[in-house]
């Protein structure tokens, strides 16, 4: 299975001084300008910190000008849990993700940003391109095919499909790295079907998205303003909503961060213990957890456990060429 993009991208807000976090006021686009743990304690792409607060302000939340860039470090972790007995050893599969906001296109007359990934593994690369468009009311994204590059990026989408060959399903990696689990790799097929039909129902076009203050053909990921309590849906069938459920005080590589701490749930698709977390900020993503389960079956199809799936990726550097405002 390729890896997938940010499962959602949602938003949240930092506030710093004197290397001490302070209460954070909820985001609004009449709020004050917020200061940035990052902007008062770290090197961010080469500048030092100081150099990023005299910045202008990017005209909207999320950071959507073009050169700001992001690197992230992705830790994806497999693991095999018997109904009776100790758990097998989990199999760890790491990587790492580049984005950067690089170019503009414009579809029935509006102008989105367009936000290139490229996702790095043990099994190879994936790219994607997501098209962001932001107001006063939120953060929008087209919902197009993330793996169809726009015009403006034509050259790199070339050179890419040239010179890459297609990632290893989740599988194949499993059973490549432990042999001996060939005969559970219905199970892991299994928990792979059920990450793509989440990404497919967050990011496909097949299924309606929610009709609240997006335009045609867009997915609401960010509803302005945000505070805590704050819901708003993403898909409608099945059902995918977010909500924001608070703030969170944590240090990752590339700082330290106060962050909106944003719940999907999808009543009709998840499991109990399925769950999924993301942070942002006005630098943009930060942090996100998935957390997924499908049953463990022997070679006859009984169930004899379970298998699960935690995929965690962290900010670890930045370079800004101008931050989120409101």
């Amino acid at each position: 299975m390729k890896h997938v993009p940010w499962i959602l991208a949602l938003a949240c807000c930092v506030v710093v001084a004197a290397g001490c976090l302070k209460a954070m006021e909820p985001t609004s686009p009449g709020g004050g300008d917020l200061r940035s743990a990052v902007e008062s304690s770290v090197t961010l792409g080469g500048r030092d910190a100081a150099d990023l607060a005299g910045l202008d302000a990017a005209p909207g939340f999320y950071p959507l000008e073009i050169g700001n860039a992001w690197h992230y470090r992705l830790a994806n972790r497999l693991q095999l849990i018997p109904n009776n007995g100790s758990p097998e050893p989990p199999f760890n599969d790491p990587g790492s993700i580049d984005v950067e906001m690089t170019c503009t296109e414009v579809v029935a007359d509006r102008s989105y940003a367009v936000e290139h990934a490229t996702y790095s593994s043990q099994s190879g690369e994936t790219e994607t391109w997501v098209r962001y468009r932001q107001d006063r009311s939120g953060l929008y994204e087209l919902d197009v095919s993330i793996f169809d590059p726009p015009a403006c990026a034509a050259v790199s989408a070339a050179s890419a499909q040239s010179g890459a060959g297609p990632s290893m399903s989740l599988a194949d990696r499993v059973v490549a790295a432990r042999p001996e689990y060939r005969l559970y790799r219905a199970s892991f097929e299994r928990l792979e079907r059920k990450r793509a039909a989440l990404e497919e129902a967050l990011r496909g076009q097949s299924l309606p998205t929610a009709r609240e203050s997006a335009l045609e053909g867009e997915l609401t990921r960010l509803a302005y303003p945000l505070r805590t309590g704050a819901q708003w849906n993403i898909r409608t069938d099945p059902a995918f909503v977010a909500t924001v459920e608070g703030t969170d005080a944590f240090i990752l590589p590339a700082g330290r961060f106060h962050g909106y701490r944003i719940r999907i749930e999808a009543p009709s698709f998840f499991g109990a213990n399925d769950r999924v977390l993301t942070w942002y900020d006005r630098h943009g993503a930060l942090k996100l957890l998935a957390h997924l389960e499908a049953p463990w079956t022997d070679a006859d199809g009984n169930i004899i456990g379970k298998v699960i799936s935690d995929e965690t990726r962290e900010l670890d550097d930045l370079t800004l060429v101008a931050l989120g405002r409101f």
